[in-house]
C-alpha cells in the first residue's frame, strides 16, 4: 500500500484542476493538516479516505463546489482579466496597460502574487502560464515556478508520491537542516503543513 499524505497531495490536485484565489490552497492545507491530526484521514489500498468515505479528490471537489466556498475560485470575467494581464489576448503578449488595469482592480500586492501564480512578474511582457496548466514538452518553466521541480516538498515535484516520499526520507537522513530549508523554500514544514506567515 502506497502512503499518500493528504497535505502534500492536495496542492497538486488543486493546481491541476482549479483556478483558486490566492491563499485558498494554504487555507485548505491547514484544514487538512488539522483533520489529519484528528485522525479523520485513513490510508487504504486506494489512497487516503476521510471519515465520510471520500477520497482526497472527491473531498476537494465537494469542497470547491460547496456554495459557501464559491469565493475560493476565480469567476468568469475575472479569469479573463487575469489571463489578459499575465498571458495576453488572442495570441498577443500581455501589455503594461492590462497589467495596470489589473493592479487598479485588485491592488499591487495581490497583482504581484497573481502574476507569480501565472509564472511571471508584474511589469514583464513575457507571457505567463495559467495556474495548473501542464507545461509543453521542452518548456523549462521549473526555474520560473511553472513546471516540475526536484524539491520533494514542492507541490510541483517531478516524481510520483512514492518517489517523493523516498526522496524526502533520503534528504532527511542526509541532512535535517537541508530538509528543513527545502521544505521552507516550498512554503511548508517537514510534515507538509503550510508555514504560518
Amino acid at each position: 500500500m502506497q502512503y499518500v499524505d493528504v497535505v502534500i497531495a492536495a496542492p497538486e490536485i488543486l493546481a491541476r484542476d482549479y483556478q483558486l484565489r490566492r491563499g485558498v490552497v494554504a487555507e485548505i492545507c491547514a484544514n487538512l493538516a488539522a483533520q489529519k491530526a484528528l485522525n479523520e484521514w485513513q490510508q487504504t489500498e486506494d489512497g487516503p479516505v476521510n471519515s465520510k468515505g471520500q477520497s482526497l479528490e472527491k473531498f476537494l471537489a465537494a469542497l470547491i463546489k460547496d456554495p459557501n466556498k464559491a469565493h475560493y475560485q476565480l469567476q468568469g470575467d475575472e479569469v479573463d482579466r487575469a489571463d489578459a494581464a499575465w498571458i495576453g489576448i488572442d495570441g498577443k503578449p500581455p501589455t503594461l496597460f492590462e497589467q495596470g488595469e489589473r493592479v487598479k482592480e485588485i491592488g499591487e500586492k495581490a497583482a504581484q502574487a497573481e502574476a507569480a501564480s501565472y509564472s511571471t512578474k508584474l511589469g514583464s511582457l513575457k507571457p505567463g502560464t495559467r495556474p495548473g496548466a501542464v507545461p509543453k514538452e521542452g518548456d523549462d518553466k521549473a526555474s520560473a515556478g511553472g513546471g516540475a521541480t526536484s524539491n520533494p516538498w514542492h507541490p510541483r515535484f517531478s516524481g510520483d508520491q512514492e518517489q517523493r516520499r523516498a526522496k524526502m526520507q533520503s534528504i532527511i537522513k542526509t541532512s535535517t537542516k537541508m530538509a528543513v530549508d527545502l521544505a521552507r523554500a516550498a512554503g511548508v514544514s517537514l510534515s507538509g503543513a503550510p508555514l504560518s506567515k
